[in-house]
């Protein structure tokens, strides 16, 4: 007899930001922010625009603690266009 086990996971819903978009307008660089965590685990998305090229630099930052980099090949969804194929950088500092 042959028994088959289906686990399924449940996606958990979007974060909510927890702070209105902060924007910095420096002449070097724009930066734009917003707070998705808490004082006890916060969690920031970053939009960075450099002043040379025509890409925009994403990264998440949180609370951890000091690593090695690590390029992870994942992809980006944004609202209902297809995915977007990409590489992340993942490090930790202190």
């Amino acid at each position: 007899m042959l028994h088959a086990l289906l686990a399924v996971a449940v996606a958990s819903p979007p974060l909510r930001p927890t702070s209105k978009w902060h924007v910095d307008f420096a002449d070097s660089q724009c930066i734009a922010s917003r707070d998705y965590g808490t004082p006890g685990e916060p969690l920031f998305l970053v939009l960075k625009a450099p002043p040379i090229g025509n890409v925009v630099q994403i990264a998440v930052i949180r609370n951890g603690s000091l690593r090695e980099p690590d390029q992870i090949a994942g992809e980006i969804l944004f609202d209902e266009h297809s995915a977007i194929r990409t590489n992340f950088l993942e490090y930790g500092v202190k």
